[in-house]
């Protein structure tokens, strides 16, 4: 990089740096996932509970530095949408 002119430093810089922290983000996520609490059953706003526990949702995000993959639990029960408490507590509530 001792040859490149100041303009193409920064480029690699950025998107070398930018892709660091997406992997950060997605480490963070991941790490999440496996720590997040197993319920027996939840219950959402409209008084529902939902008693089916699936393992392995995923959903995709994209951030400020690129789009991480959000992999959690999800709740549901015959005739209700799925509820996903780490939506909850990552603030990306659904409203059921």
């Amino acid at each position: 990089m001792a040859s490149l002119e100041h303009g193409d430093v920064e480029k690699i810089l950025f998107e070398k740096g930018t892709e660091t922290l997406r992997r950060l983000y997605q480490g963070h996520l991941d790490l999440r996932e496996r720590r997040e609490e197993k319920y027996e059953s939840v219950v959402g706003s409209d008084q529902v509970e939902r008693n089916h526990r699936r393992t392995g949702c995923e959903r995709d995000l994209m951030t400020l530095f690129g789009e991480v993959a959000v992999r959690r639990l999800g709740y549901s029960c015959r005739g209700s949408g799925s509820l996903f408490p780490l939506d909850a507590e990552l603030n990306w509530v659904r409203i059921v």
